[in-house]
């Protein structure tokens, strides 16, 4: 008689299309699901589940109350733990696991991970009188912690505690440099041959500083004047940037492409990743650049364990949008417009999904074992 697979459930939050999410799905899809099997807790009023790609791999879906209507999330999650009887619950949403971790523990589930994907910089003070608020409770409730860096992990748990390393990983066929790709998107984005495309990928909020990259891309155009820039992404701040590139006079050549299953695509048609992030907790975009053999110019805000190809180079904020024009020029010379795929960098660094999913079995597996 087969044995029935660990059932963990997963706390996502809002499923709105955001980099945490697809770093849970990249795992769920890479499982063993006859070994593992997630259920997805997301907040009622996410609005990108891919409920298709979930249950179709055997995962569920259950929804509860958002976070601010406290009461009622606390209440949907007993509920829930107390009809499912889970043994493992993995939090990925950074300071706010202390709100599902503490029902968790109310509701007797023995094991109980934290996992942070996220740190914090000036410019939010209300989201960070929240996070450094939530931090004083972040070692109360999990049994164990995750994080997909020493900083990240650190920044919230401290260095007192076992800390769990598991890379945000991804499968590198799919970002591999790819000619044919480049030619479609160009052609679609209107972009000729010869044009110079500088490229981002995140939703549209202060912590990606799309702002600053518009500067940047204006900088960059008073140096080479046949240049766009494409940005993939949506959030609120979409028509403060297309306000932005009016005032700069960038509007005709900024492209906006909404959140796209095929981003790997949209990476060959760029020239140039550009990622001026106020804050990361690894920033997995850059990664995927690397492996299809863009040059990346990265904020010093976003960890260095993203560097793994020698076309990246970081930059503080504190320089002003014509020095990072200037150096992104020089870094676009070195590469001298060849493109290069760096998946075996990219695996050696430990990004694959497939070694990172069989590592997350392993620990499930073990965790269980040692109840």
């Amino acid at each position: 008689m087969q044995k029935e697979p660990i059932r963990v459930a997963h706390i996502v939050g809002k499923m709105i299309g955001g980099g945490v999410e697809q770093v849970v799905m990249n795992y769920f899809t890479n499982l063993d699901h006859s070994k593992i099997q997630f259920d997805f807790i997301v907040d009622d009023d996410s609005t990108d589940i891919p409920e298709k790609e979930i249950l179709s791999n055997g995962g569920r879906i259950f929804k509860v109350s958002g976070y601010q209507k406290i009461g009622s999330y606390q209440k949907d999650l007993m509920r829930l733990f107390s009809e499912q009887n889970y043994q493992i619950v993995h939090s990925h949403i950074n300071t706010l696991s202390v709100l599902p971790l503490q029902v968790a523990k109310k509701a007797g589930i023995p094991i109980r991970i934290a996992h942070n994907h996220s740190t914090a910089a000036k410019g939010e003070w209300k989201k960070n009188l929240m996070k450094w608020t939530l931090r004083l409770f972040a070692k109360r409730y999990p049994t164990h912690y995750m994080a997909p860096t020493e900083y990240a992990g650190r920044w919230l748990f401290g260095d007192k505690v076992p800390l769990i390393i598991l890379r945000n990983g991804i499968d590198p066929d799919r970002f591999v440099y790819n000619d044919e790709a480049r030619q479609k998107i160009r052609k679609a984005l209107g972009v000729e041959d010869g044009t110079l495309l500088f490229g981002n990928v995140g939703r549209m909020v202060w912590q990606k500083n799309q702002v600053f990259l518009l500067k940047i891309f204006a900088e960059a155009k008073r140096i080479q004047p046949n240049a766009k820039c494409l940005i993939i992404g949506n959030g609120p701040l979409e028509k403060e940037l297309i306000h932005l590139a009016d005032d700069l006079f960038v509007k005709e050549d900024l492209l906006i492409v909404q959140n796209t299953e095929r981003v790997e695509d949209y990476f060959q048609a760029m020239d140039m990743f550009i990622f001026p992030s106020n804050y990361e907790g690894l920033g997995m975009v850059a990664v995927e650049a690397q492996v299809s053999g863009l040059p990346v110019l990265k904020s010093d805000n976003v960890p260095d364990e993203v560097q793994m190809t020698p076309f990246i180079r970081s930059l503080s904020l504190e320089l002003t949008p014509r020095a990072w024009a200037e150096v992104a020029q020089q870094l676009l010379a070195e590469t001298n417009g060849e493109r290069k795929t760096y998946k075996k960098e990219i695996e050696e660094a430990g990004y694959s999904i497939q070694k990172e999913a069989e590592k997350l079995e392993n620990i499930y597996e073990r965790l269980i074992k040692d109840l």
